[in-house]
């Protein structure tokens, strides 16, 4: 009996690194589903699960070779991604997309890319060949609270220190980036 209790434990902790949602983990693991929520809470505070799930997290980030550094560098490429380094502007000010510089690695902040090319007729008869691309970044604000948050950016939470910068970095973290950002959140009266 104990043993298949400890399997069970090991189990979880092997599931819960598959998506980090212990709910999740508990019911793969053999756990009562109606009860879920409440073992995997129960589970992921004691120190045995938490070391077990730490040093599974090691082996697995030292078998894909991937370290602290490397997600911080990836996510400052995408927290300061600046379209413009995918464009070229002419002398009209109209924009084309200049891919030809952009590094391998560095098309990792483009969340999507697309290439169309349309045949059209003119006024006259003649036909002519439509190119349409279309760019777009990875969510930056995501990206930036995320990096705010490794460094201490957001310590005690919103409005701990009344920076409103940090405050409505959050809200819009919270909100989704088309949140309507309020005056009053910029220190100014409606």
């Amino acid at each position: 009996m104990v043993e298949r209790i400890q399997a069970k434990r090991e189990l979880f902790c092997r599931e819960f690194l598959i998506d980090m949602n212990g709910a999740a983990a508990a019911r793969r693991a053999g756990y009562s589903a109606a009860s879920a929520r409440q073992t995997a809470h129960e589970l992921l505070t004691k120190p045995d699960i938490q070391a077990s799930i730490s040093e599974l997290t090691a082996q697995r980030n030292a078998r894909l070779r991937i370290d602290a550094d490397q997600v911080l560098r990836e996510l400052a490429k995408i927290a300061f991604a600046n379209l413009g380094d995918f464009l070229e502007i002419d002398k009209d000010g109209a924009p084309s997309v200049d891919l030809r510089n952009v590094a391998k690695g560095d098309f990792g902040v483009l969340a999507n890319l697309t290439y169309e090319i349309h045949e059209k007729e003119t006024i006259g008869g003649t036909r002519s060949i439509v190119r349409r691309i279309g760019l777009r970044l990875q969510p930056k604000v995501a990206a930036l609270v995320k990096l705010g948050e490794h460094v201490g950016l957001f310590r005690g939470g919103p409005n701990k220190h009344g920076d409103p910068l940090t405050d409505l970095i959050l809200e819009i973290n919270r909100e989704g980036s088309v949140a309507p950002i309020r005056s009053d959140r910029l220190g100014k009266k409606v």
